[in-house]
């Protein structure tokens, strides 16, 4: 009878170690993702700075052409906007990844009151600690995954605008370069 139960007690203290194993590669999947994050963000501001120095070039060169300093200044707009949404997906990574690990850290201590439940011959108080910390875990970490989620619905919306802007500097240089023919004859 006493090896049946160490055997239920290993058994049931799996379940805790398998979902910090599942924790650990989710983990490690938002640490990736906040990597490349954080180089999307840094080379946002390199180019933010490299417009502001060209737009300054421009608007002291004593150059006419309104067309450049304008679509320098909506770059400068879009990148802003830009910073700002992938800032927002920072966040959204943070607090998912603090949810994660905060379940790992619950669920291992899930695990040791599941040892202590085993080793106290199955104190009732102690089965209801480990089951509770088993439960709370499973909602730190569901509140992680939902925050990995938010960040997904994010991560195009920052392309999507630049794409539009492209396209109407496109537009606008298209329409412009008709017009120039049409000056000329």
């Amino acid at each position: 009878m006493h090896l049946i139960n160490g055997v239920g007690v290993i058994s049931t203290a799996a379940v805790p170690v398998v979902m910090i194993s599942a924790c650990s590669l989710l983990s490690l999947a938002f640490y990736n993702r906040m990597a490349a994050i954080v180089s999307r963000l840094r080379s946002l501001q390199r180019e933010c700075i490299e417009h502001q120095e060209k737009l300054y070039a421009h608007r002291h060169s004593g150059d006419p052409d309104e067309m450049l300093g304008r679509r320098t200044e909506q770059l400068i707009a879009m990148q802003r906007i830009q910073t700002k949404a992938v800032l927002r997906r920072a966040r959204y990574l943070q607090l998912g990844l603090s949810c994660l690990l905060g379940g790992i850290g619950i669920f291992v201590i899930c695990c040791l009151s599941l040892e202590l439940y085993a080793f106290q011959g199955a104190n009732e108080i102690t089965g209801i600690v480990s089951a509770t910390l088993f439960l709370i875990a499973c909602l730190v970490v569901f509140t992680g995954v939902c925050f990995a989620l938010a960040e997904m619905r994010c991560a195009l919306e920052p392309i999507m605008q630049e794409s539009a802007l492209v396209e109407e500097m496109v537009r606008c240089f298209d329409g412009r370069r008709m017009q120039e023919p049409a000056a000329r004859d």
